[in-house]
């Protein structure tokens, strides 16, 4: 399965926080632990939105994130932040959460919010409605199984998209009642290891090269994932060939840069 953090520290790797931050490299408890220099954060009353902290430091300090990161003590590590990134609680139980390694974060308010990962080799995807008081999984077991879940894009807070192992792509439009898979057939069977959606009907899904690709592959959806086509791309810049890990949208619902 996929695993990239950039930063890691002790037995606790952190990934992401709201989706776009890039995790610490301390562990909770650690007497270090602090957040990124520039994070992304989101502010109460602006569903779905992030800015950067340094363009908004007033609004930063009630800001809330979540961050994920791979298991310690029997269960997966999720923590939350409500003023910034000054203090940080985790979240989640062994109950909840036993086992699991979780690679990816999106939130659409301060209240509800998904992460996505594994246990062992199905994936994981977990939701919350209270700000992380209780998580509760969902998705179908006979698209999770043997199928390890990398990251996690929400636009709503009924709609959301996650992705991982061997081409999965899985969809919601009623706030995680019911994921329903996408792309069979039309995506490549990588792993995807980053996903951004724009809108409702607006979204990209990353990975690693497939053959004829050296560089990684990009598909995407103007339909709301109805349909999902490949994006041809050129490097203009010498990159490492292992494949595209990170998707950052810039408008028009057709310019995006990646890193490679």
């Amino acid at each position: 399965m996929f695993s990239r953090p950039l930063h890691r520290k002790g037995a606790v790797a952190l990934f992401m926080i709201l989706g776009v931050w890039i995790g610490s490299p301390y562990a909770a408890g650690d007497p270090g632990f602090a957040p990124p220099s520039r994070p992304a954060l989101l502010f109460p009353g602006e569903a779905g939105a992030t800015q950067d902290a340094c363009a908004a430091a007033e609004g930063a300090k009630t800001a809330v994130g979540w961050a994920v990161g791979l298991e310690s003590g029997g269960y997966g590590t999720i923590l939350h932040t409500t003023n910034g990134g000054r203090t940080w609680v985790r979240q989640g139980t062994p109950e909840e959460m036993g086992g699991a390694n979780l690679t990816g974060a999106a939130a659409v308010s301060a209240q509800e919010a998904w992460v996505a990962g594994n246990v062992g080799l199905d994936g994981l995807i977990l939701h919350t409605r209270d700000g992380g008081q209780h998580w509760f999984p969902e998705g179908a077991p006979e698209d999770l199984g043997g199928n390890g879940l990398i990251a996690v894009s929400a636009v709503a807070l009924y709609t959301a998209w996650a992705v991982g192992e061997n081409g999965l792509v899985l969809h919601t439009t009623d706030g995680g009642q019911r994921w329903v898979r996408q792309g069979e057939g039309q995506v490549p069977a990588v792993d995807y290891n980053g996903v951004y959606a724009a809108d409702a009907q607006h979204a990209w899904a990353v990975g690693p090269e497939e053959p004829g690709n050296e560089y990684g592959t990009i598909v995407r959806t103007a339909d709301g994932g109805e349909t999902w086509l490949k994006v041809p791309y050129t490097i203009t810049h010498t990159a490492h060939p292992t494949g595209v890990y990170l998707i950052t949208y810039t408008g028009n619902n057709n310019v995006y840069n990646v890193t490679v």
